[in-house]
């Protein structure tokens, strides 16, 4: 999944995992980007956890993260937010959910997320 991103823009990398589990995708994707020949100069990440027991996995996640990219020069920040992701954002569906002043940490350049297959209900003909 984290290969069908394209390249970015410019030297800042943004990224928004809504459901991070462990942090799998947002690793697969750092691996990705770290891989390309031309990386980003910096990478912030906001990963929403909302269950507790993930939580240690997903910091630990994080901190290798930092550290792969601190080998290639690449500059990472992560910020771990235990709040409901889908409940945070529900007052704000109806506008751009990647512009700026919508989430606390700013404006994000890429979205990776699995779907929510269990929350999803499934439509039977």
């Amino acid at each position: 999944m984290s290969s069908l991103f394209d390249d970015y823009s410019n030297n800042e990398v943004s990224l928004l995992d809504p459901g991070a589990g462990v942090g799998s995708l947002t690793a697969a994707f750092v691996e990705e980007f770290m891989n390309r020949r031309i990386r980003p100069s910096k990478l912030s990440v906001t990963a929403y956890e909302i269950e507790p027991l993930m939580l240690d996995y997903l910091e630990s996640t994080m901190k290798n993260c930092e550290l792969s990219c601190s080998n290639v020069g690449t500059s990472m920040y992560s910020h771990i937010e235990t709040g409901d992701f889908i409940e945070e954002c529900s007052e704000i569906v109806s506008g751009d959910l990647l512009a700026a002043g919508r989430f606390a940490h700013g404006v994000y350049s890429h979205v990776i997320v699995n779907p929510l297959y269990k929350k999803i209900p499934s439509f039977q003909r």
